[in-house]
């Protein structure tokens, strides 16, 4: 676990010297020919938020953050953004698919899992994953796993708010499996009690499309 959030570039391999007209060739067929293995890539870290809680001073005034801090957010904020705008510029759709994932799940699993998502929506989005300290091995490792997920609630809401407000996104398409959706979930109840508090909506505040909860970790009621 990390006080601190970052974001970055990975990029998947599909396959071994596969040429893109057999990938797609294999990608269609009924029964492949040949296996297609995916493998992690080149992972590059482009920005980092700064740690929270943030640091804050105490003036007669009151309390409030530490004017570098603030800074520094907005920067790196900005940074992602930027991010997310390049690759939008060349996405035939103006919109982004994120995914998050369960327990028991390292980056790399997440990221080849992403990667898959992607592929076979068509590759017409930006993709993108949020990950969280996942995969704690041992009998107590879910124990572990739900606490990191409930821990990483803060950071999803803020990724979800900055992805949706980026200018030019038309859409922000949500995908969460297991453990994730309830992580997913609860982010988006927060953004819901803040559009609301706006007075607007999810859909028009943060531009947030379909949600799809994959094998949910969440209780029926």
């Amino acid at each position: 676990r990390s006080r601190s959030m970052a974001f970055g570039s990975a990029t998947i391999q599909f396959g071994e010297n596969l040429s893109w007209d057999e990938l797609v060739k294999e990608s269609t067929a009924t029964q492949r020919a040949r296996p297609v293995q995916l493998k992690l890539g080149p992972t590059t870290e482009r920005g980092r938020f700064p740690a929270t809680p943030f640091e804050v001073v105490i003036a007669p005034d009151g309390v409030r953050r530490v004017p570098a801090v603030v800074e520094a957010y907005e920067q790196a904020k900005h940074q992602l953004q930027a991010e997310i705008a390049s690759r939008l510029a060349i996405a035939r759709r103006k919109e982004v698919v994120l995914f998050v994932h369960g327990s028991h799940t390292s980056f790399e699993q997440a990221a080849l899992s992403m990667g898959e998502l992607c592929h076979f929506l068509g590759r017409d989005f930006v993709c993108a994953m949020f990950t969280w300290p996942a995969g704690r091995p041992g009998i107590f490792g879910y124990a572990f796993d739900r606490e990191s997920s409930e821990y990483a609630v803060e950071d999803l809401l803020k990724t979800i708010r900055i992805i949706g407000q980026t200018p030019g996104v038309e859409r922000i398409h949500l995908i969460a499996h297991s453990r994730g959706t309830d992580t997913l979930t609860s982010a988006l109840a927060a953004l819901g009690a803040e559009a609301y508090g706006l007075q607007s909506s999810p859909d028009r505040e943060f531009h947030i499309g379909n949600v799809v909860l994959v094998a949910p970790d969440l209780d029926g009621d």
